[in-house]
């Protein structure tokens, strides 16, 4: 379920300031960005909402489509640098700050459908306009302190290496998530990653092999620092996250 609160009728009590913070990120970036209908979601639009001590780094934004995404490229391009760049998004240095602003092609879509493609439950959040999207698990979790894993992305990938670079993306990212803000993993998270415990451990001739990791494989298109040298540091990663509980889950996930 999709909560909406707009401008005329909020739900969060504090959307104003939310809005005005918004609004003037856009308008740092280029005069003309909010032409593109940009649609903040990520770690920023977190602090804002649920987190306001918490550490971010740079500002995440999406589109309806390719073509208003090439339109807020351009305009970024004329007031900003770009330092850095790959098939999933587009990285600039914002001269007013020392952060970034990140503009995504990795998928295209409402603020509902963006949500929607998010693996995490904790980020299920945007802001188009002056309307702030959430799920209402959304809240539930930051209430309750608790880290969700709605999914792993893999449906479309089709080779192994692929595969495997975007399960460590996602337990890179869980990781980050937890430390940042102090979350314990739920229940269906737990279950979720020891049964990919047991799936590493069925393909580990052929996962042991893909020695280096780096942001060149794209593993996730906001961590140009990500790098995880090996098998084996990406087992450690996961049994430390598994904290080495053993509960009984009965339905495995076949992956």
């Amino acid at each position: 379920m999709i909560i909406t609160s707009t401008i005329e009728n909020p739900i969060v009590p504090f959307q104003n300031k939310i809005h005005l913070a918004v609004q003037k990120l856009v308008k740092s970036a280029h005069p003309d960005f909010y032409s593109t209908r940009p649609i903040l979601s990520g770690s920023y639009l977190i602090k804002l909402l649920v987190a306001p001590q918490a550490y971010f780094s740079d500002y995440d934004f999406y589109f309806e489509s390719q073509e208003k995404y090439n339109q807020a490229k351009t305009m970024l391009l004329e007031r900003n640098s770009l330092v850095y760049s790959n098939t999933n998004c587009d990285t600039f240095a914002l001269p007013q700050s020392n952060l970034h602003l990140q503009i995504i092609n990795t998928y295209f879509g409402t603020p509902t459908e963006i949500i929607s493609k998010h693996d995490i439950e904790n980020v299920k959040v945007a802001y188009q306009n002056d309307s702030l999207f959430f799920t209402k698990k959304f809240l539930q979790l930051w209430i309750e302190g608790k880290l969700s894993l709605d999914t792993f992305q893999i449906d479309d990938l089709k080779t192994p290496k692929t595969k495997y670079l975007s399960f460590v993306s996602t337990l890179f990212r869980i990781k980050k998530y937890i430390d940042r803000y102090d979350l314990e993993l739920d229940e269906k998270t737990i279950s979720m990653l020891f049964d990919l415990k047991k799936h590493f451990n069925q393909n580990i001739a052929t996962y042991s092999n893909f020695k280096t990791l780096s942001s060149q494989d794209n593993v996730s298109y906001h961590s140009p620092e990500f790098q995880l040298s090996d098998y084996e540091s990406v087992d450690f990663l996961l049994n430390t996250l598994i904290n080495f509980s053993t509960p009984e889950f009965p339905e495995p996930i076949e992956f």
